[in-house]
């Protein structure tokens, strides 16, 4: 076993035969005397970190289903003192082999083991919750796939700041909001072209000082596609690594979204090809409805309103089809 990655197929010889109770399973990682995998009577995988002495361990118990602390244990047939990090959800056993792989990982650099955990809890704690659920459905996953375009490809490379300007993610009515400006993203897979469905009566109303603006992305499935959520997502990391706020605040959105590193291998069984992106201003030309476009008001007992649109229709709002066309507008905000 190396430190490359943590897999099912690393427990498997681990959990054939369960130890009695009170005691571990355990093998030490190849080439590292300190780190040893092991799986209690219960089956709960673990990741034993060998101390000096028990006082230099953490605890740490804050997340459902993952615990810290520090324990003396008889680790073949020797006595020691260990930090045990242990995953007692089997729920969450695929996202606790990306925490033990990352925990492994800094050990192996030379992090001491304490520095380990505490960096590596703080980073996947955020997905930790999200591991437990279902993968997104298909419609969220390509409504999240137009966010992370739109951010990498439109907004990053003028400014890795604009990830904070992402504010979908927390419950805004737009996804992306500057002082005088909001930007709501729409994607469509549909093959009579650029037509969207609109969540609700306000959705497309201007901020009270601002322009709303609409990126409209047109996708397509495809088996032979390059681009899928994880490949965003990575790419999106890879360029806020210089930045640690900003990657953890990014991190933290797509999490809040519903998104887990756990399910990188189902996400990526969707691949899109990207047909056609563009931006709208969403101006008195722009197809919507709105609370005004009813003569006495939206009518008493209509708690929702869900339509179409087709953007087909209305070129003459159509400002930009690349993100060079849009930049001097950003400058401003």
């Amino acid at each position: 076993m190396t430190t490359r990655e943590i897999t099912e197929d690393s427990w498997r010889d681990l959990e054939d035969s369960l130890p009695a109770y009170g005691l571990y399973n355990a093998k030490k990682l190849e080439g590292n005397e300190k780190i040893f995998l092991a799986v209690n009577h219960n089956g709960f995988r673990n990741v034993l970190l060998k101390i000096n002495c028990i006082d230099s361990a953490i605890n740490d118990n804050h997340s459902r289903g993952l615990k810290v602390e520090g324990k003396n244990l008889v680790v073949n047939e020797i006595e020691n003192a260990f930090i045990v990090i242990s995953c007692s959800d089997k729920e969450g056993n695929k996202t606790f082999n990306l925490v033990a792989s990352d925990i492994l990982h800094k050990v192996v650099s030379g992090l001491k083991p304490a520095d380990a955990v505490i960096q590596t809890l703080e980073k996947w704690r955020k997905f930790w919750g999200s591991s437990f659920r279902k993968i997104l459905t298909e419609e969220q996953i390509k409504g999240l796939f137009g966010e992370l375009w739109f951010l990498l490809v439109w907004l990053l490379p003028q400014n890795y700041k604009f990830v904070e300007n992402w504010v979908g993610p927390s419950g805004s009515r737009n996804d992306f909001e500057w002082k005088n400006l909001a930007i709501e993203v729409k994607t469509t897979s549909s093959i009579r072209g650029h037509i969207h469905r609109i969540n609700g009566i306000e959705q497309l109303d201007s901020p009270q000082d601002g322009e709303l603006y609409c990126f409209s992305l047109r996708i397509r499935k495809e088996k032979t596609a390059q681009n899928t959520l994880p490949v965003l997502i990575k790419r999106i990391q890879n360029l806020l690594a210089s930045n640690q706020q900003l990657l953890d605040l990014f991190d933290e959105k797509i999490a809040i979204l519903g998104y887990s590193p756990a399910h990188e291998v189902e996400y990526s069984e969707y691949q899109y090809r990207v047909i056609d992106e563009r931006l709208y201003v969403v101006n008195g030309e722009f197809p919507r409805l709105s609370v005004s476009s009813f003569q006495d008001g939206v009518p008493y007992g209509v708690e929702r309103i869900d339509y179409d649109v087709n953007l087909e229709v209305c070129q003459e709002c159509l400002i930009a089809n690349n993100p060079y066309e849009f930049n001097s507008v950003l400058k401003n905000n």
